[in-house]
């Protein structure tokens, strides 16, 4: 009877190597994949709640919060990129110290949205909430994005924030944004675009004019 021939010193180097190659090709990919799932999840979420937000502000109507009615004039996003964040928003006619005019909707340069000057009276929790107070659990999640641009049809735009509100009751979005030294409005000649990117991969929601959502 032959006896089976066992592996050297060497071959069983070699082998063990080899594995240890795969398997580390392998948890790389999966880490990989499992990130780039994370970056799909924060384009989603964040095409959804655009999409919220458009809704809310067409179907307008009134808020009641706190035993007082306001009236819904509009409702959006405001995006950081140096955090990687945004919240949801809910501009209304209001009691307390921020007052805002439903009227200057309709003005060429409606300040009340300018995210600078003013801060939203109401937020948008997480489960759909009208709240007056943001809490951090009500802070939408981005980090998964390496980069985040924003352009019109003509530019791309440098910008530390932004905030995009769509106006009650025809869904049409005002749009600002801050740099270190100064404050923008933007004038959309046609639309307006979010860029998520993250290594070489790049996810595009644009915004028409007439506040049409969509994405690429």
């Amino acid at each position: 009877m032959k006896r089976k021939k066992a592996f050297t010193l060497l071959e069983s180097t070699v082998i063990l190597l080899i594995t240890t190659i795969i398997l580390g090709i392998t948890v790389s990919i999966s880490g990989i994949n499992k990130i780039f799932r994370k970056f799909q999840e924060n384009i989603f979420l964040l095409n959804q709640d655009l999409k919220q937000t458009l809704r809310i502000a067409m179907e307008s109507g009134e808020l009641v919060l706190n035993n007082t009615t306001s009236t819904i004039c509009g409702a959006g996003l405001v995006i950081s990129k140096e955090n990687k964040e945004y919240i949801k928003v809910l501009y209304a006619t209001s009691s307390t110290s921020t007052v805002i005019n439903c009227l200057d909707i309709a003005s060429t340069s409606p300040e009340v949205f300018n995210f600078s000057l003013n801060s939203p009276p109401f937020y948008i929790s997480k489960n759909d909430n009208y709240i007056d107070t943001l809490n951090t659990e009500d802070i939408r999640d981005l980090s998964f994005v390496d980069d985040i641009k924003i352009s019109t049809s003509s530019a791309y735009i440098d910008f530390s924030t932004t905030s995009i509100i769509f106006t009650a009751p025809y869904g049409e979005p005002i749009i600002y944004y801050s740099t270190s030294a100064s404050i923008y409005k933007i004038d959309l000649d046609n639309n307006f675009k979010i860029i998520l990117i993250k290594n070489n991969e790049t996810a595009t929601i644009t915004i028409s004019k007439t506040g049409k959502i969509s994405s690429e």
